[in-house]
């Protein structure tokens, strides 16, 4: 077991303990685990750009990745250069290959790594993180435009130049593959402050939650670790091979509960999304109104424990029989015993002086 664990683990750059939960959700078995991780979602958006400016010598290209889950740029890279080679990159190719073609300009002579480090720097403060995350709300429709308007401000503002011009173009690609890139390639810049690692997202399943009117529980009352009943409307052969190991049965009725994750409120609306948790890596997310009830069901609470008690010492009864104790030897009479006490010593003077006074008495009465 833990030899399989490893191995997914170094294959997919997982943590150990994750690839473990997904071997235990695939009862042990590995060609299960491997297809449903060769399944996992295109969660990296790989934007590969270049620009050239009227100063010959500032001319440039780059690499941005930006996670979908994490919501948050995870990668960058900027390389600007004197060799104008570089402004004839193709962002078509493989971007591995493009990677590869920005490490050979890196490393030559030709390459301004002071101002390629500040770019990178100015692209990833907080403000402009915020603002770049609007280019990526929609994922199927990443607003390539104005993303190339925002980098070519920056830059024409950085390098003083009103000549910048961009090109660019986007992959999509899964977590794995690049956190095994990332593991391997350690040129550029990692800005997220949550790793990848913290959020592992195989499969979004299309999901909708079963409506109940009557007796049902509202959407606003439900919280971490409740369930909720869904019906899946994703019909992808990797799906049913999932549900598979879950459960079969109410997977072919339509329905099935599904964990609670996270439940976050829209400001403007109202609404909450909500993510749940079929298994380890596999969620399910839909948008519900706060007052609108569903069929789920609320976490059981574990009732207190029970205070232990604590073992009564055992207290030792006194059998011993009373024995009378011998002051004597803790506070001895002078150096002499009791019967040689009325022999000799002090007893013997108090009578022979009692004897004197009385004799002295009795003639002072007779003369008197």
């Amino acid at each position: 077991m833990a030899l399989e664990a490893e191995l997914l683990a170094n294959n997919y750059q997982i943590p150990q303990d994750f690839a473990q939960k997904l071997l235990n959700f695939t009862k042990n078995n590995i060609d299960a685990a491997i297809k449903i991780l060769e399944s996992s979602e295109k969660s990296i958006a790989i934007v590969k750009g270049k620009f050239i400016t009227n100063k010959k010598v500032f001319n440039g290209a780059f690499i941005l990745a930006y996670n979908f889950e994490l919501k948050d740029i995870i990668y960058i890279l900027f390389v600007v250069s004197n060799d104008a080679s570089i402004s004839r990159l193709s962002v078509e190719i493989n971007w591995k290959d493009y990677y590869s073609e920005l490490q050979n300009y890196a490393n030559a002579n030709s390459a301004n790594l002071e101002i390629s480090h500040e770019i990178e720097r100015i692209l990833t403060t907080p403000e402009n993180k915020k603002y770049i995350h609007n280019f990526f709300i929609d994922y199927n429709n990443i607003d390539e435009v104005n993303m190339k308007r925002f980098i070519t401000s920056e830059l024409s503002k950085l390098l003083m130049d009103t000549g910048v011009a961009i090109k660019t173009h986007t992959d999509l690609i899964d977590i794995f593959r690049f956190e095994k890139f990332l593991s391997l390639n350690p040129l550029g810049q990692k800005p997220a402050k949550k790793t990848s690692k913290d959020v592992f997202v195989i499969l979004n399943l299309k999901v909708e939650p079963v409506l109940a009117p009557i007796g049902g529980l509202e959407i606003g009352g439900l919280e971490f670790g409740d369930e909720i009943l869904l019906r899946i409307k994703d019909d992808r052969e990797i799906v049913q091979f999932i549900f598979s190991f879950i459960d079969p049965a109410s997977f072919q009725s339509g329905a099935v509960y599904a964990t609670i994750v996270s439940k976050e409120m829209d400001e403007t609306t109202g609404n909450f999304g909500v993510r749940v948790e079929f298994g380890p890596g596999i969620f399910g997310s839909f948008v519900l109104g706060n007052k609108v009830r569903v069929q789920a069901k609320k976490k059981a609470i574990a009732p207190p424990p029970k205070p232990e008690k604590q073992p009564q010492k055992e207290t030792k009864k006194n059998t011993k029989k009373y024995e009378e104790i011998d002051y004597s030897k803790y506070y001895p009479i002078n150096d002499y015993d009791k019967d040689e006490f009325f022999e000799k010593g002090p007893f013997q003077t108090f009578v022979a002086v009692t004897f004197v006074l009385l004799v002295i008495l009795v003639i002072v009465l007779l003369f008197i």
